[in-house]
């Protein structure tokens, strides 16, 4: 699979990286692998390349996120076809194989990607039927609405497919940026990524222009990547809705596909929705305090009180700047 470069870029998770690592070169040990080091600790990235010598180190004086670390690695990469992979994941056996077959095989293709594990037989959502929008800001920080929908399902979300979907092949909106195959063509044609993403959407970014520029994008319900462990700087915050450089992106978003008028509105929409949620959850966990009861609303209190405070400093610059 020479056609194929393998790009990961690393950022301090280096244990980690040797389970990713380990299962690329199982599929094939021919395969150009390009490891970006954005990595805080310059030495982290020795015991690596000591155990797996044929990966090509890239290491980056500053941390330069993730879309501009692989626009770095695409520029270097010799195959036809990149798959970019995150480093806590892992390949299961013939992914890249069924993957570039199909792809291969399909010329209009520009995107491909199958399934995603959160943990060995646990798949998470990966087809995005709907671009973030503006019920994705009422889901997502309005938590009184969020527990009344998921008390009637919990197959509901605004941006993806239900499960029953993930089971047949589906053209999807866009593939989730921890595991896809990218025609390399595809990338020359509509640009790389978006560097002023820094982390998150810029998968969802590279999606729509590419679907954009008349290119199919697809998800196959075969082998995919499962999540070996939590990367260090996602385990203090593991809502990810919480994470500030998730809210930037989101809006930047917004303000790059729908105009400056729309993120002001779902700015609105989210710091209102979030401002809802404190008094509820502070009530939830009250009551289960009274109860004796193990509460997850006493541990999404701070969180969403920070999301508060991010909208009305950072937020603001973001939206209004």
């Amino acid at each position: 699979m020479n056609k194929v470069s393998v790009i990961i870029v690393l950022y301090n998770e280096f244990e980690l990286v040797k389970t990713c690592l380990a299962s690329v070169f199982k599929e094939d040990s021919s395969m150009e692998v390009i490891l970006v080091d954005n990595s805080s600790d310059k030495t982290g990235h020795k015991a690596v390349i000591s155990k797996f010598p044929r990966v090509k180190l890239i290491q980056s004086k500053r941390d330069l996120g993730f879309g501009r670390a692989v626009n770095v690695g695409i520029k270097k990469a010799k195959g036809e076809f990149i798959m970019v992979l995150t480093p806590d994941m892992y390949l299961l056996p013939g992914t890249v194989k069924e993957l570039l077959l199909y792809i291969q095989s399909h010329a209009d293709v520009g995107l491909v990607g199958g399934r995603v594990y959160s943990s060995p037989g646990v798949q998470e959502p990966s087809i995005v039927s709907r671009y973030p929008g503006l019920l994705t800001q009422v889901y997502y920080y309005n938590m009184p609405f969020y527990r009344l929908v998921r008390r009637f399902t919990q197959d509901f979300n605004p941006m993806y497919v239900s499960k029953k979907d993930h089971k047949k092949v589906q053209a999807s909106k866009a593939i989730s940026g921890q595991s896809m195959l990218i025609r390399k063509k595809a990338v020359l044609q509509i640009g790389f990524f978006d560097p002023r993403f820094f982390l998150y959407f810029e998968d969802i970014d590279l999606s729509k222009r590419m679907k954009e520029h008349g290119w199919k994008i697809v998800y196959l319900p075969l082998g995919g990547v499962v999540q070996s462990g939590i990367s260090g700087w996602k385990k203090k915050t593991r809502i990810t809705q919480a994470l500030p450089p998730y809210m930037k992106s989101l809006y930047l978003f917004f303000r790059k596909h729908y105009g400056k008028l729309y993120t002001v509105i779902a700015w609105a929409i989210g710091v209102s929705s979030a401002l809802i949620s404190i008094p509820y959850l502070l009530g939830v966990s009250r009551v289960k305090k009274f109860l004796n009861k193990k509460s997850q609303s006493a541990d999404l209190l701070p969180l969403w009180i920070a999301i508060v405070k991010w909208h009305f400093s950072e937020g603001l610059k973001v939206v209004f700047g």
